[in-house]
């Protein structure tokens, strides 16, 4: 194949689709002598600009691979896709060790490892759109408005889909569903030590890793009325993400190191050879067949209601409500992945020594190397926390209060704490924090912050004051240990924390829009619209925790506190 058409690959440029299967399998040739050609070999280090072409090389490769087993599904024959396989993880393996070696290369030049391309298609039967084009949601707008005019006054309800949004997966993030064990292997397979480890060094390390996360920042609305709402969707898109095609999963659990024990292994010395006493056999550890666990995904329905009068005179307002109402479903189904998030995570908390961020950090800290030592995981293995975005607010308010010190030559003037300083305090443990933008709301399984009853909290959220409040109240809450009064930070936090590929999201992979008409809304004049995802979320190994712990942002350090005599710190 010529080289231009390789350096198309390489650069992602190439539609694979206009390809042949033959041709598939010789640009997949070409491509591992391109990587062959610019390898230096064993024992030596490349550049950073080779290493990161090689990257290409073999994310160019992965693609081509992943069309020719799509082809292989659809009956057409891949007599080379098991050698094209194991070339393709010959050079990924090559390119993360070289990582390690030379080094990460910087955020700026890396590249997602899955991208999903998303259409809005028109569904049929939609005025003055083919079925399966390509539509804006202005030009779908103006359709719909003419498929409701045309759906005329029957009695009964009339619900019409007018188009879809659809997400295209790799094969191998389209999970089978029925077949248990077909899907563990799947799963495992993307979501195993190396994998992850070698995803964090294939984005440049877990500093750019965290970097490249944070909160999304306002979609800009090209309305005449202006908007600034987001339907972003920081939870969902930072969880490892599988197409579930049959409405949910059967999995099989993993067993984990933690699972395993210490009963299976003694030490056999040669006195105990000569005289067995201790212990008096070698041991043996017997393991049963665990039972397969079944994940269904939720709907999420969204129906707003408009008038024909709106719909036809004042578009820009339907249009305007029908994104501040997609703004809150994003909300609700951002809140509803951490609510199932919390029924399998284990709930804990602590208490406070010094102050929010100094506590929050050294307790993270803790967790973090509790969970690797637990599962015998590598020490940068990546831990995910998920923290609501007003937490880098108290961390701020918390060092901004810090006992007035000489700044020469500190990594952070504290009267001007950036993000990006709060989540490196984060990746130097390797830690990748989520800020979301939604949370839980307050508890009510207790009253008291104590390992004994039950660890409430707050309200992770804000209410708007009433019109004689003073600022310095705090805002209402019914929950124990409300917001302390001269703050507006919730008194307690509540984030989660779990190795990096403990939960995955289930995508139901398609997103359908409609108007509904019957005689009642004809009646008055009225229509609805409606849109139904379908997602959910299924924990698969390690552990999930989920932690409350006091926000007491008041700038103490260790040096003005009296450590605690008898951890842990209970108060």
């Amino acid at each position: 194949m010529d080289s231009q058409t390789v350096d198309q690959a390489i650069a992602g440029d190439l539609d694979l689709t206009s390809l042949s299967v033959d041709e598939l399998h010789e640009l997949n040739g070409d491509l591992a002598a391109r990587f062959r050609d610019i390898d230096p070999g064993p024992g030596a280090a490349p550049d950073e600009a080779t290493l990161e072409e090689m990257a290409r090389i073999v994310e160019a490769t992965d693609r081509v691979q992943a069309e020719i087993l799509a082809r292989a599904e659809n009956g057409e024959p891949a007599p080379a896709a098991q050698t094209a396989a194991g070339r393709f993880a010959n050079n990924s393996s090559r390119v993360a060790a070289l990582r390690r070696r030379v080094g990460a290369v910087t955020a700026s030049s890396r590249r997602p490892r899955i991208v999903l391309d998303s259409a809005l298609t028109a569904a049929g039967g939609m005025p003055g759109l083919g079925i399966g084009e390509q539509v804006d949601w202005s030009t779908l707008n103006a359709s719909i408005h003419r498929k409701i005019e045309l759906m005329g006054g029957a009695d009964g309800e009339q619900r019409a889909v007018c188009a879809s949004l659809t997400w295209a997966y790799p094969a191998s993030r389209i999970l089978p569903g029925d077949d248990a064990w077909a899907t563990t292997r799947r799963m495992d397979e993307a979501l195993s030590v190396d994998a992850v480890m070698d995803s964090v060094a294939s984005q440049g390390g877990m500093h750019a890793v965290v970097a490249a996360g944070g909160i999304c920042g306002p979609v800009p609305v090209d309305y005449s009325i202006q908007l600034d709402t987001t339907t972003a969707r920081p939870i969902r898109d930072s969880l490892p993400a599988f197409q579930a095609t049959r409405g949910g999963i059967r999995f099989v659990p993993p067993p984990s190191f933690a699972s395993v024990g210490t009963s299976a292994t003694a030490v056999w010395t040669s006195a105990n050879d000569a005289n067995p006493t201790s212990p008096t056999a070698k041991p043996v550890q017997e393991f049963a067949c665990p039972s397969a666990v079944e994940e269904l995904v939720d709907a999420i329905p969204t129906r707003l209601q408009f008038s024909n009068l709106q719909g036809r005179f004042s578009p820009e307002m339907v249009e305007a409500n029908t994104e501040l109402a997609m703004a809150n479903a994003a909300r609700m189904a951002e809140i509803n992945l951490l609510a199932r998030m919390s029924v399998s995570s284990i709930k804990t908390g602590a208490g406070a020594l010094v102050s929010f961020a100094r506590d929050w950090l050294a307790l993270a800290d803790l967790l973090a190397t509790s969970m690797r030592y637990r599962h015998r995981l590598p020490e940068t293995f990546p831990i995910r926390i998920y923290a609501p975005s007003w937490a880098l607010g108290a961390v701020r308010t918390d060092i901004l209060r810090e006992l007035a010190h000489d700044r020469t030559g500190s990594a952070s003037d504290q009267l001007a704490v950036a993000t990006s300083y709060i989540t490196g305090l984060f990746a130097v443990r390797n830690l990748i924090p989520t800020w979301t933008l939604d949370s839980l709301p307050k508890s009510v399984a207790g009253n008291t912050l104590s390992a004994a009853g039950a660890w409430d909290y707050p309200d992770q959220s804000f209410a708007a004051p009433a019109t004689t409040a003073a600022l310095s109240a705090a805002p209402p809450d019914a929950s124990a240990g409300s917001a302390v009064a001269g703050t507006w930070w919730p008194s307690r936090l509540v984030f989660f924390m779990f190795p990096e590929g403990t939960h995955v999201f289930l995508d139901g992979g398609k997103l359908d829009l409609g108007v509904i008409r019957d005689s009642t809304l004809n009646a008055t004049n009225k229509y609805q619209t409606f849109v139904e995802p379908f997602e959910g979320l299924a924990k698969r190994g390690y552990e999930s925790l989920q932690v409350t712990v006091p926000v007491r942002a008041t700038g103490v350090s260790v040096a003005a506190a009296a450590a605690p005599s008898n951890p842990p710190y209970a108060y």
